[in-house]
């Protein structure tokens, strides 16, 4: 699963589950300003900026 994150987003990813593994994070790494607005991108689209 990380791996197809990683994929999508052209960056690295990681992925941390509790115990019970029914709950955890996604941490998205960027390096660069240009990076952070790709991956904006392709999470929230061209949604309209303030």
């Amino acid at each position: 699963m990380v791996h197809r994150f990683q994929e999508r987003l052209g960056t690295k990813v990681d992925l941390f589950r509790d115990d019970s593994g029914s709950a955890g994070k996604i941490t998205i790494h960027f390096y660069s300003d240009e990076e952070l607005q790709a991956v904006f991108d392709i999470l929230l689209g061209n949604e309209k900026r303030m």
